[in-house]
């Protein structure tokens, strides 16, 4: 176990471990989330799925457009932000989910747990991972392999840069087979930024209310979508 991180995040307190079977923190979603999409069809060859499957505009998904979400209110000051990239319910893969989390300067996420294993690609930053009471450091370029069960926590350990990583993991089909043990022992936190209260990913945002940051990408997006619809009425 290390202690001796320059810039810990957690005010170097004892770490001390916690089972998944103790965590008494209870969170509710607004509305039912889908884990697993339905395979409905009327016809034997799924010849209606193969079609939606080979959509060419679920080829590409263009993380620049995906704008990024806080996950504590108000936005401006979040530790902890993110953006959806495959989902369930987006009709792209029922295997796997992957989304993008980002950590604000000495900003650390949610302590949670979930049956499934995941893993976390380490695009920019460093900090480290503390999973069932050990702490393990990484910088960019590395892989934390997060295994099933353990309740696990992120941590930017960088006092001026924000620190950003990929999640992929195999949720949806775990949740098919009933591995549904999951949970937050800790919800993400609500203090604001330590190095800026107003902080803010230097990219496309919302507040559920507007985008921020977007300048000419927006305008890029209208565009796009707007040619998008053209093709459809040429096909038409």
């Amino acid at each position: 176990m290390c202690n001796d991180h320059p810039h810990r995040t957690d005010g170097g307190k004892d770490i001390t471990v916690q089972q998944a079977v103790d965590a008494a923190f209870e969170k509710t979603f607004s509305g039912k989330r889908t884990y697993v999409t339905a395979l409905e069809t009327d016809r034997y060859d799924y010849k209606d799925i193969w079609e939606s499957l080979r959509d060419p505009e679920k080829r590409l998904i263009r993380g620049s457009e995906i704008p990024m979400k806080a996950k504590s209110a108000p936005p401006e000051g979040s530790q902890t932000w993110g953006k959806q990239y495959v989902r369930p319910w987006s009709g792209i893969t029922q295997s796997l989910q992957l989304h993008l989390r980002v950590l604000a300067p000495e900003g650390h996420g949610k302590k949670h747990y979930h049956q499934n294993e995941a893993m976390l690609y380490i695009i920019e930053g460093e900090g480290y991972e503390i999973h069932d009471g050990q702490e393990y450091k990484w910088e960019a370029g590395d892989l934390a392999i997060i295994r099933g069960g353990t309740v696990h926590r992120h941590f930017s350990a960088d006092p001026e840069k924000l620190c950003k990583g990929l999640i992929i993991k195999p949720k949806g089909i775990c949740q098919f087979l009933h591995l549904l043990y999951q949970g937050f022992a800790e919800d993400y936190p609500s203090e604001r930024c330590n190095v800026n209260s107003e902080w803010t990913p230097n990219e496309l945002w919302t507040d559920k209310k507007q985008l921020y940051h977007a300048g000419d990408l927006l305008d890029a997006i209208s565009h796009r979508e707007n040619a998008q619809k053209e093709r459809v009425k040429e096909r038409v």
